[in-house]
């Protein structure tokens, strides 16, 4: 099911909020839980009536015991409209087309009561500032978008399916929405069977092509070539899951060529031949014959927060790219994987140039988390003299994997790895010109190449809870404990001031891998006692002895958890994209 909350502020991803405080003191916060039209900005606010909520509280080990409590007000009635109604606001002077297999084309389909029959004949009639919601239901057809300013959306709690079938697209390099205009979103659609038979070349799922075009919370799968490709310049995909890409390459029968899950590359205006400024975030992608998300050919382009397992040539890929930042992924190869991988060696991250032109540069690698699964920084490459150039490697944790770099034809320059953190984990490092290491951590002692004043050797302590299986393995397998050897021993990066989970680093002594000790552990919940209503602009919360739990004195954490009376949890995870100011004492 697709609920309309997650179609809220879909253009900006703020940082996770925290409500900062300390024990005995009363903490104000302020929900403002909007919605925005995509094309105008305009803010709505958002009725929060009957919703229950829960404060997750945080606090470091060290401190001492303390009671905390909290307790609710209720505010007055609300005044706008109820939560069953779109939350997604569209000015009078726009249109809205509705389209479901019950309705028919020759509908004008502003009316949801009589809406239209296809997605194409709702494009053909949308002009910019308009919106088109889909009623569940299946809709075998292609669909191109080549007007400007466009959102293209599931209706509230609907689940609609844009099915290639056998036959679909059917020109040779289409994709089941192709987007050629710009500032176009594409929001909350399942997306699959894009020329499954291999019968034209190609066969995307969702191809970006203008600028400023955003596709979220889709659903792809089956496709013979790509999931979602991001050609146009500051292009986004955002909160995408994607399986079962790259069947061309089932079985993998292909010798090279083959496609990948999510990729960005080799169609913006800003840089002839390159991308510029995509963003490829929050995605999970598992099960692809290829890669699971590749940056290639692009620059500027930024990959974060996403999830990839199982997927044949490697998890990540970063090729013929620069100024890119890879951050804060989990990437991994499960132990019950549905798919192989490419000569049984499983790849978290691999960084390699394919083309002579342009070789990567300048790019940064920190805040990864990797398990079973290496770091492969240019171990090979097609084009002599690729390599690491002014690269930084950084914070990143691997367990049950390994490190490979390159010699010979490679020629790496100005490149650090530094505070990474490696369990379990062999190197191979032919040759340190161009490369500085500094302070890592590892299980054992590594080759000569690989050691550096400042490195830690021994057991991290790596907390190592929760399974390994396909889809289930979390960041808190990678946490560490107080009394880690790497706690405390990185050489602090003034540009790397959080960590994988975006906790603040220790500005003097932070701790080596994607996990900073100094953030704090879960101590203690309370809930049942927050009553949402009235205005949701000004919502207060405080603490009082009516309820209570008990966590460290002195500096803590309280993160919200909200739930829908109509059924659903908003975990901080979702809270992140919605909650939009914070008050910190």
């Amino acid at each position: 099911m697709f609920d309309e909350e997650k179609r809220i502020v879909i253009n900006r991803v703020p940082k996770p909020i925290t409500v900062l405080g300390y024990a005995g003191n009363t903490i104000p916060i302020q929900i403002n839980w909007i919605t925005r039209d995509p094309m105008t900005h305009v803010k709505t606010p958002v009725d929060l009536t009957g919703w229950s909520a829960i404060m997750d509280f945080k606090r470091k080990a060290s401190d001492t015991s303390a009671l905390i409590s909290i307790t609710s007000a209720v505010i007055s009635a609300p005044s706008n409209p109820p939560l069953s109604a779109p939350l997604i606001t569209i000015q009078s002077t726009h249109n809205i087309y509705y389209v479901s297999p019950a309705g028919s084309d020759s509908n004008a389909g502003t009316l949801l009561s009589s809406p239209l029959l296809t997605i194409g004949a709702a494009i053909t009639k949308a002009i910019a500032g308009d919106a088109i919601y889909i009623m569940t239901g299946v809709y075998p057809e292609a669909v191109v978008i080549n007007q400007n300013g466009i959102t293209l959306s599931a209706y509230p709690n609907s689940n609609p399916v844009i099915d290639g079938r056998t036959t679909l697209p059917s020109s040779n390099w289409g994709a089941l929405i192709m987007v050629n205009g710009n500032n176009n979103n594409i929001v909350g659609i399942e997306v699959k069977n894009s020329n499954v038979t291999g019968a034209v070349s190609g066969g995307y799922g969702i191809q970006l092509v203008g600028s400023n075009n955003t596709v979220s919370y889709a659903k792809v799968h089956d496709c013979w070539n790509q999931g979602i490709v991001l050609s146009g310049d500051y292009s986004s995909a955002l909160y995408c899951t994607v399986y079962s890409a790259a069947l061309q390459n089932i079985n993998g029968t292909m010798s090279s060529g083959w496609a990948n899950g999510i990729s960005t590359g080799g169609g913006g205006a800003l840089v002839a031949g390159l991308t510029s400024y995509a963003n490829i975030q929050g995605c999970t992608v598992y099960n692809c014959w290829g890669e699971g998300i590749d940056t290639f050919n692009s620059v500027n382009c930024t990959m974060q927060d996403n999830t990839c397992y199982d997927n044949w040539a490697t998890n990540m890929y970063l090729s013929n790219a620069y100024n890119c930042l890879v951050q804060r992924n989990l990437l991994y190869a499960s132990s019950s994987p549905a798919i192989p991988t490419h000569n049984n060696n499983p790849i978290g991250i691999q960084l390699s140039d394919e083309l002579n032109t342009p070789l990567s540069h300048d790019n940064k690698i920190i805040n990864n988390m990797i398990y079973g699964a290496s770091l492969s920084a240019f171990s090979w490459s097609i084009p002599s003299g690729a390599g690491l150039n002014n690269t930084l490697i950084a914070y990143n944790t691997v367990i049950n994997g390994s490190l490979h770099t390159g010699s010979g034809s490679i020629v790496n320059a100005a490149s650090t790895i530094e505070n990474n953190l490696f369990v379990n984990s062999a190197a191979t490092v032919p040759s340190t010109t161009g490369l500085t290491f500094i302070s890592n951590a590892w299980s054992i002692v590594q080759v000569p190449n690989a050691q550096s004043t400042g490195d830690v050797v021994g057991n991290a302590l790596a907390s190592s809870v929760g399974t390994t299986t396909a889809g289930a393995l979390t960041p808190q397998y990678f946490e560490l404990p107080s009394n880690s050897p790497v706690v405390g021993n990185a050489t602090p990066i003034i540009s790397i001031a959080q960590d994988y989970f975006l906790n603040a680093r220790s500005s003097t002594n932070p701790t080596i891998g994607a996990y900073e000790y100094s953030a704090s552990i879960t101590t203690g919940s309370v809930s049942g006692g927050i009553v949402l209503g009235g205005s949701p602009m000004n919502i207060v919360t405080a603490l009082s002895p009516a309820q209570s739990a008990t966590l460290g004195a002195g500096k803590f954490v309280a993160d919200l958890k909200l739930t829908d009376p109509r059924g659903g949890v908003w975990t901080k995870a979702s809270l992140q994209y919605v909650l939009q100011q914070m008050v910190t004492i």
